[in-house]
């Protein structure tokens, strides 16, 4: 098998630049987290008791602290099991809005220094395989070289084959006993 040659200096190739720090894409990541948050269960608190006039009194008492009940959650009773799901009051979903903002943050960031690590990564496999392939055909070059230079020796240490035009004459070859 032959090695096949290529005229590339590196095998890996870095396309485009990292990402960068955008504020649409930001924004577009906080507004799917809010969303998520706004829709889903974590806006509430599920308030459960196993007897009804207790379940009642945490009900009323949530609602006087600010809580609400919102249709999209359903009431469950069933013997010993009473159990609501109630939204939030509007000071406390901003404050938990506010830590959604700092997480969103810290991922988008860290997905940012990912991609960069990334790049950083693959650059630096470009260059070293670049200066190897560089190397390799330097080697090869002067491998080339130095067979050049001896075949260049060998033909003016013994020359070039001298043959006459012609044929030679026919001698007859002489036998004797004399030692």
């Amino acid at each position: 098998m032959t090695k096949k040659q290529t005229n590339k200096l590196s095998m890996t190739i870095v396309h485009g630049t990292p990402p960068a720090w955008d504020a649409a894409e930001f924004n577009r990541r906080l507004l799917m987290r809010l969303n998520v948050y706004e829709n889903t269960s974590e806006c509430t608190e599920i308030i459960t008791h196993p007897l009804e006039h207790e379940f009642l009194q945490l009900v009323g008492d949530k609602l006087t602290n600010g809580y609400s009940l919102d249709r999209r959650w359903a009431v469950h009773h069933a013997q010993l099991s009473h159990r609501v799901q109630m939204v939030k009051p509007a000071s406390v979903q901003s404050a938990e809005k506010e830590s959604l903002k700092a997480v969103v943050k810290s991922e988008y960031v860290q997905y940012l220094q990912t991609q960069l690590n990334e790049y950083k990564e693959k650059l630096t496999q470009q260059l070293i395989e670049a200066a190897e392939e560089k190397e390799r055909r330097a080697l090869e070059q002067a491998k080339a070289k130095r067979f050049a230079d001896a075949e260049k020796e060998a033909n003016t240490c013994f020359g070039e084959l001298s043959i006459p035009d012609g044929f030679p004459d026919e001698v007859p070859d002489v036998f004797t006993t004399d030692m």
